[in-house]
């Protein structure tokens, strides 16, 4: 096996810390056959020193080209009075933030990511089922009436559930508006020096959400079909008017 791995050597006792992690990975490669290939990445302290960033773009890309990245020990009290905005521990946040974006996230990251979007797609389609079943139950007696005027079912579908579809196409594009600054505004709000969140969404994210949220209305518009079509036109006698 042949690997490449980025050295993020720290500051303080980090590079000592380093020595020795890379004097084990070396016995292991010799015991096993193995090959590994450092790369030196500067994060921390000494990047701010040397290049005045916790994190220079080159350290990001030596990371981004590896197989995996060895980060030790950064910051120290030499860089506890400097711009909150550079420290150390920034260099932390950007790093994760650049793996992620490449999508190298954990087994487990991945499980709640896709848990929480299960959890918005259920919530969706129940909020959809219930608007839509609402909006017949209270029309039924109109929707009688117009089988009694001689409508034919696929009219009186398309008279009930097309303003359904249109209302969640126009709940969409309102959503798209107000959600991004929304977003941006949330994550800065409860970000720490020691939590980061991903601030940027792919564009692509956003057609997923509406087609989904499209799709989730066209299956409930479809079931909501039988009971349209089992209303009775006796419904119709029961209107005041």
């Amino acid at each position: 096996m042949e690997k490449k791995i980025a050295v993020i050597r720290g500051d303080g006792i980090g590079p000592e810390i380093m020595t020795q992690a890379l004097a084990v990975l070396d016995a292991v490669a010799e015991k096993f056959g193995h090959t590994f290939r450092y790369a030196e990445a500067p994060m921390g302290g000494n990047a701010i020193d040397a290049f005045g960033v916790p994190l220079p773009d080159a350290s990001l890309q030596t990371c981004l080209e590896s197989d995996a990245a060895l980060l030790s020990a950064v910051g120290g009290p030499k860089w506890d009075t400097i711009d909150p905005a550079i420290r150390p521990e920034k260099g932390l946040l950007a790093l994760r933030s650049g793996l992620m974006g490449r999508e190298q996230v954990t087994f487990r990251g991945r499980a709640i990511h896709y848990r929480r979007v299960l959890n918005a797609m259920t919530l969706a389609l129940v909020v959809l089922f219930t608007l839509a079943n609402t909006n017949v139950s209270e029309r039924i007696r109109e929707m009688a009436t117009l089988k009694v005027l001689g409508f034919y079912d696929k009219e009186v579908y398309r008279y009930i559930f097309r303003e359904i579809e249109l209302l969640s196409l126009i709940g969409s594009g309102v959503g798209l508006l107000l959600g991004v600054p929304l977003h941006r505004f949330i994550v800065l709000t409860v970000e720490m020096d020691q939590l980061m969140f991903i601030r940027t969404i792919a564009p692509h994210s956003y057609l997923l959400a509406v087609a989904l949220t499209m799709l989730f209305t066209f299956v409930v518009c479809f079931a909501m079909r039988r009971h349209v079509r089992h209303i009775s036109m006796v419904e119709s006698m029961k209107a005041p008017e």
